[in-house]
């Protein structure tokens, strides 16, 4: 599936229907798929990047404006249950029990940036060795590598604060977990029959406890309670829906 990423350049043609091998002038988008032109006024400007994916080249007061769209496999995270990363039908190869555990607080946290000794803390406790430091940079450097076929759509990046995993939220089952339970509470009062749809989605992508195979880390007991609770107040809505459906034998059974 196709994922943006920042395109930049003039191609030095007017405006119409862009050829791949003249939108691959527009820049550093190595795994261009197609480019897709429309017309539109773009007033002061010879380039302007319109915004992530779109980049405007004016032409007697019109711009072509390229949509540039990139190849990339949809990775998808799981924490309920132990760490997998999927890119299409690909279980990734995500290495140590450490770097998993890093790769873990990070999504933990997503889209909040991790800091180095923040990472540390949890990783090694107390007592981290002299090369910590070093390791959590081999650490990440490991998971970019593991996470390359998901493209621009997934990144760990580095920032003042620490380090970042930039994602869309759907991509974790415990994001998609939770907004499915938020919205089959709203649904439920008016609209039993979706709310239990919704309950029943969201338990369905239950594999077990959160983040099973990092017991022994703090943060990933703290975050696999949390959802535990969470979990039992879907099994409640679930219940709750039926119920106001008049499927009492389902309930009792």
């Amino acid at each position: 599936v196709g994922r943006f990423r920042w395109c930049w350049g003039h191609t030095g043609r007017g405006v119409g229907p862009v050829a791949e091998q003249e939108a691959s002038a527009l820049g550093p988008c190595r795994r261009l798929v197609r480019a897709v032109c429309c017309r539109q006024r773009v007033a002061g400007c010879d380039l302007a990047v319109l915004r992530r994916g779109l980049v405007a080249v004016c032409d007697g007061g019109y711009a072509s404006v390229f949509w540039c769209v990139t190849s990339g496999v949809m990775v998808e995270f799981r924490i309920l249950g132990a760490l997998e990363a999927v890119a299409g039908r690909q279980e990734l190869s995500l290495g140590s029990v450490q770097q998993r555990a890093v790769l873990a607080l990070l999504l933990v946290y997503a889209p909040e940036a991790v800091s180095r000794d923040r990472l540390i803390d949890e990783v090694w406790g107390e007592r981290p060795p002299a090369s910590a430091a070093h390791a959590v940079q081999v650490y990440v450097s490991g998971i970019r590598k593991a996470l390359r076929p998901g493209g621009d759509a997934v990144a760990v990046r580095s920032s003042p604060a620490g380090y970042v995993l930039e994602v869309e939220a759907e991509r974790i089952d415990a994001r998609r977990f939770e907004g499915l339970i938020e919205s089959g509470q709203r649904a439920l009062a008016d609209d039993p029959a979706g709310a239990r749809e919704l309950f029943e989605r969201a338990l369905g992508l239950w594999r077990g406890r959160p983040l099973a195979e990092f017991g022994e880390f703090e943060f990933a007991r703290i975050e696999a309670d949390r959802l535990e609770e969470l979990r039992a107040v879907g099994q409640e809505g679930l219940v709750e829906s039926k119920l106001a459906r008049g499927e009492h034998g389902d309930v009792i059974g």
